[in-house]
């Protein structure tokens, strides 16, 4: 447990270290490295071997892919929606828009559940339990860095 702590230390004055570089980049090589870190992360709290940390990386990587895609289209039909609301489109349309939102959703919670079923088959019970834990706190870390971030740059305008 204390190396846990250790290494979630680690992460958390790694991301701060980082921040800086990371978030000054065009978003897409920003999203890029944050992908990369929170694999080599994710990795090392898993503590696999080599061997299983390949198969574990071409698995997450596949996995991780097919989610990405599906939040895309759900983006996607999101701000279709958006906009037919914005500029008073007319009932049907508004009405498959919403349809398709919602068929969205449905997809990609689906793929989530599928792709947390595919990493606890080749998990042990005890590693797929540091991955969902992983997973929950990662989000709130990158969350948080991002806004402090925000409220560095708003401090640094103000001088």
């Amino acid at each position: 447990m204390q190396k846990l702590l250790i290494k979630t230390g680690v992460l958390m004055m790694l991301f701060a270290f980082l921040s800086t570089n990371i978030f000054s980049q065009p978003a897409f090589k920003a999203k890029e490295r944050i992908q990369q870190l929170k694999k080599i992360k994710l990795l090392e709290i898993l503590n696999l071997s080599e061997q299983q940390s390949d198969a574990f990386l071409i698995k997450y990587s596949s996995i991780e892919k097919k989610v990405e895609e599906k939040k895309s289209n759900l983006d996607i039909a999101v701000e279709d929606l958006e906009s037919a609301v914005k500029r008073n489109a007319a009932k049907d349309e508004i009405k498959a828009k919403t349809q398709k939102v919602e068929n969205s959703q449905k997809e990609f919670m689906t793929t989530m559940e599928d792709s947390r079923n595919s990493i606890k088959g080749i998990l042990s019970e005890e590693n797929y339990a540091k991955y969902l834990v992983f997973e929950h706190k990662f989000k709130e870390e990158v969350q948080k860095i991002i806004m402090k971030n925000m409220k560095n740059k708003k401090g640094n305008k103000a001088d």
